[in-house]
């Protein structure tokens, strides 16, 4: 494997984002002020997974990917406001989000389940954000990015993208017009690697999730 040293840029520190989250204060509002902050439990997981999944705003922007590990979830000690929550898990109001967003995705041209790639690559900000994880931070906090800055690296990602199949990668590269370095590409290297390392394993059936339902959450994730 090619060794990941090409050209590198570190991004400056910086506070929290608005696709951080602030665990320490309320989950959906973030903030600490007004009623007392109740914690999470496992019995009000499901609930808040399902309205995070669907309702495709700014909170699932931010917990999309942190919530879908129930076990790591709960470790965090997540917490609410009464009100926040009985607010966001409305079925009412999900199911009005969920519909909104499916009629969206739906009017693309793109593959069922898959929102349009161009709008997503032109959201996406590859100068400050890894375009494996899709965020600033790696799992293990590192914002040191690296440049796709060879066709050996460009060549490399194309060929595992198409050995997984993973057709939401494929996309992402396609959208860029196939030039991930002339499109300033970067990645974390721990990203990278473990991208590089998959193994290609027969698909899980009992998952539940239709391709709607993984297109879906890609492009939530993407947000």
């Amino acid at each position: 494997m090619e060794p990941l040293g090409d050209s590198s840029i570190q991004v400056g520190q910086k506070r929290k984002t608005p696709h951080e989250t602030d665990y320490d204060s309320c989950l959906i509002c973030q903030k600490k002020i007004s009623s007392p902050l109740q914690k999470i439990t496992s019995r009000g997981y499901a609930s808040l997974l399902q309205a995070v999944t669907q309702r495709g705003d700014s909170v699932t922007c931010r917990l999309i990917d942190d919530a879908k590990n129930k076990d790591s979830f709960l470790h965090r000690n997540p917490k609410v406001h009464a009100d926040c929550r009985s607010a966001y898990v409305n079925k009412k109001t999900v199911e009005q989000k969920r519909v909104k967003l499916q009629a969206e995705i739906d009017s693309s041209e793109a593959p069922v389940g898959l929102s349009t790639r161009s709008k997503i690559v032109s959201k996406f900000d590859f100068k400050t954000t890894c375009f494996v994880c899709g965020k600033e931070r790696d799992r293990k906090g590192d914002r040191k990015l690296r440049l796709v800055a060879t066709e050996d690296r460009q060549q490399s990602i194309w060929n595992k993208a198409k050995e997984l199949h993973d057709e939401t990668m494929l996309h992402l590269l396609q959208g860029s017009g196939d030039d991930m370095i002339a499109s300033d590409f970067r990645y974390h290297k721990l990203c990278l690697e473990n991208f590089l390392t998959k193994r290609v394993i027969a698909k899980n059936t009992d998952k539940g999730l239709t391709s709607y339902e993984e297109g879906f959450l890609w492009v939530i994730s993407k947000m």
